[in-house]
């Protein structure tokens, strides 16, 4: 796969992501998401309203985040009851994502 520049497609793969660099992985965050999670009525497996999640970034793509979710929370910012969960989040249902804990 060439990327840039003559050459490129000899270049080594990239290692794993440095948890210190702007790449690696994050601590801890704060999603805000565009709509709330889709969950059935009948069996929710999430938090029925859910458009906030706190937790940890494990992975990122050009499509979306693998996000470990500890807490969650509908559109007022209200605490809502559920187990954390692993979830892949498309960028496409996520506003934006504050870094909890991190220099200003």
């Amino acid at each position: 796969m060439r990327l840039w520049g003559p050459g490129a497609a000899a270049r080594e793969p990239p290692g794993p992501p440095d948890p210190q660099s702007p790449g690696g992985p994050m601590d801890s965050v704060r999603i805000y998401l565009r709509a709330p999670l889709f969950t059935a009525r009948s069996a929710p497996h999430l938090p029925a309203k859910a458009v906030i999640l706190e937790g940890t970034v494990d992975d990122r793509s050009n499509g979306g985040v693998l996000v470990t979710v500890t807490a969650w929370a509908d559109f007022e910012g209200k605490a809502l009851e559920g187990e954390g969960r692993r979830l892949f989040v498309p960028l496409a249902k996520i506003d934006h994502i504050e870094l909890l804990g991190a220099p200003a």
